[in-house]
């Protein structure tokens, strides 16, 4: 019984911080996953061989190899009623809430894959170089170690066909003059069973990095948040930046050496000035970019509409799409699949640009109110607290801009069931029954609604950037070294016991640092309350950092900034006043 509680208690420990949290998204994933494995046998399995009997083809010989190659056609109705539209609309709601879903919890384990561990930002400090905690950063990649670097790269490209085939599994049928409502044709809506099981097979493989990860990166503390890195160096003090505020009070009045004190002359800033001025600059040049082209796409749209005289009620109408390959050319399916689904990968960076610039944003606000008061350290242990208002908010966000890019962009079939219009389209007889005709089609309707809420969206990070940070905290973004900067606690700090179960720490019995062995005191103070500001030292520190720059007569006193818990006096630094 002892051996078996023992294994439990292993067992929950491995599992704690960010691996519980991992858990429930593999367990998400494994769900999707099965859904989309059996509803792809379904289709395989209802393809009808008669529809692959065609040039080329012979209905004896069809076999269910024909049919993964195939299309499965899902719905058929006359193309008078909306029934077909509603359908595929309805189909890809579905889609893209599955791949939104998938997708979110891939960006997780890409998350803490791209987290560094306290041996490898050590490494890198001594290096003299920072690297990221708390965002998603390529710059963390040289840094990583090679399981890492490869897992997060083999996440990356299993995300591939969730962006370019996801959507163009779901295909809506057209009469071949491109319209649904002239006369009493058949519409229809299919599934493409190629593209559907690699999107399957794609989902699998994630599923199975995403097993490797938790297992391999079981007994490794990554640092996932700021407040991992902040427990970390205050637990464990950074030796590399000791004595270094220069690197937290990165301003350009501020002009000290390596090791100096600072002359204190920080003022609060905007949450903006937490980002480069080169990030903010590629960041939005790409965002207008693609809102520039989109909208360059439309009005040719509008003027090609225009020239042709086209009932202005079919704008309304999301499934009359104006083709931009007219029906008679002979561009096959997979590539016109491609060339609908690009704009879905460009979205996808789109989304992650804006989502990296929130979160830096989100960031420096949370790191600012440490000065304010004393608070809890957001960390992944012992379980990962996450803002969940934020990340619910640009799932959703994220979900409802590839919907409406799918039904901007999309592949359309078009029929020609009484041969009167002649289309030369291509035959693709491997992935289309033998009477379908592909084109790229385009919604202005839909695509003027992308446009106005990509718009509307991307004004939300700089009207944010606005705004002061509260209380007098440098920004560091989320660079280690001026964490680490800012970590140096006091050797006389202390920690009220009970401060660490959710206590106030007020009228507890304090725990100083000096009464603990090895790093336990530190540990105590990283779990408790915590505010910045200026700390006391030890008379020895202070007698060690007198400012030597001056004459003897005219030197002044240093004094220390670092984080400080409820009992250690944290004062507000005061302007003019020399600091290290």
């Amino acid at each position: 019984m002892a051996r078996l509680s023992g294994g439990f208690q292993k067992l929950h420990t491995k599992l704690s911080g960010w691996r519980r949290l991992a858990i429930l998204n593999i367990g998400a994933m494994v769900l999707l996953t099965l859904l989309l494995c059996g509803f792809t046998v379904a289709s395989i399995l209802k393809t009808d061989l008669s529809e692959i009997a065609n040039e080329g083809y012979n209905y004896d010989e069809a076999s269910r190899g024909d049919a993964v190659r195939n299309t499965f056609l899902f719905h058929s109705s006359l193309c008078t009623e909306p029934t077909a539209r509603n359908v595929n609309t309805v189909l890809h709601l579905i889609v893209n809430a599955v791949s939104s879903a998938v997708l979110a919890s891939s960006n997780f384990f890409s998350q803490v894959l791209s987290s560094p561990s306290r041996a490898e930002v050590d490494v890198s400090h001594a290096r003299g170089r920072s690297l990221d905690v708390g965002v998603l950063s390529w710059r963390n990649a040289l840094g990583l170690s090679p399981f890492k670097t490869v897992a997060w790269v083999a996440l990356l490209v299993t995300s591939l066909p969730l962006h370019l085939l996801f959507n163009s599994a779901i295909l809506q049928s057209a009469d071949s003059d491109g319209s649904h409502a002239q006369d009493g044709g058949n519409c229809y809506v299919g599934v493409s069973n190629p593209l559907l099981l690699t999107v399957t097979l794609a989902c699998l493989v994630k599923v199975i990095i995403c097993v490797m990860i938790v297992w391999v990166l079981g007994p490794q503390e990554s640092l996932v948040t700021p407040g991992d890195a902040v427990a970390s160096f205050i637990s464990v003090p950074d030796s590399y930046t000791a004595d270094r505020l220069e690197l937290l009070v990165n301003h350009p009045r501020h002009k000290a050496d390596s090791g100096s004190p600072i002359l204190w002359r920080y003022t609060p800033l905007r949450r903006l000035s937490c980002i480069s001025r080169w990030t903010w600059t590629y960041t939005y040049a790409f965002f207008v970019a693609c809102i520039l082209v989109a909208a360059g796409v439309l009005g040719k749209e509008y003027q090609m509409i225009k020239n042709d005289e086209m009932d202005q009620q079919s704008l309304r109408d999301s499934s009359s799409p104006l083709t931009i390959m007219p029906p008679n050319s002979s561009v096959p399916f997979i590539t016109t699949m491609f060339l609908a689904n690009v704009p879905q990968l460009l979205l996808s960076v789109w989304y992650f640009a804006y989502n990296a610039i929130l979160t830096r944003l989100q960031l420096s606000q949370e790191w600012a109110l440490y000065s304010t008061s004393f608070r809890p350290l957001r960390v992944s242990q012992p379980r990962l607290q996450l803002p969940y208002k934020y990340s619910i908010l640009l799932i959703i966000l994220s979900a409802v801009l590839h919907f409406l890019l799918s039904e901007s962009s999309f592949v359309v079939l078009f029929t020609d069931d009484d041969g009167t219009v002649g289309l030369d389209g291509s035959k693709d007889y491997q992935t289309l029954p033998y009477d379908l005709y592909v084109v790229w089609g385009l919604s202005p309707t839909y695509l003027a609604g992308l446009l106005a809420l990509a718009t509307a969206v991307i004004q939300i990070p700089w009207l944010l950037g606005l705004l002061r940070l509260p209380g007098h905290m440098p920004p560091v973004g989320s660079d280690s070294q001026a964490i680490a900067a800012a970590c140096h606690v006091s050797p006389l700090s202390k920690a009220p016991l009970d401060e660490q179960k959710g206590g106030e720490g007020e009228g507890y019995e304090p725990v100083s640092m000096a009464d603990e062995e090895g790093h336990g005191g530190l540990l105590a103070v990283s779990r408790s309350l915590l505010s910045w500001g200026v700390v006391k030292m030890p008379q020895a520190w202070y007698d060690a950092h007198v400012d030597r720059r001056n004459a003897p007569e005219s030197r002044r006193a240093v004094e220390h900034l670092s984080f400080g818990t409820s009992l250690n006096g944290v004062k507000k630094p005061i302007r003019g006043r020399l600091y290290s």
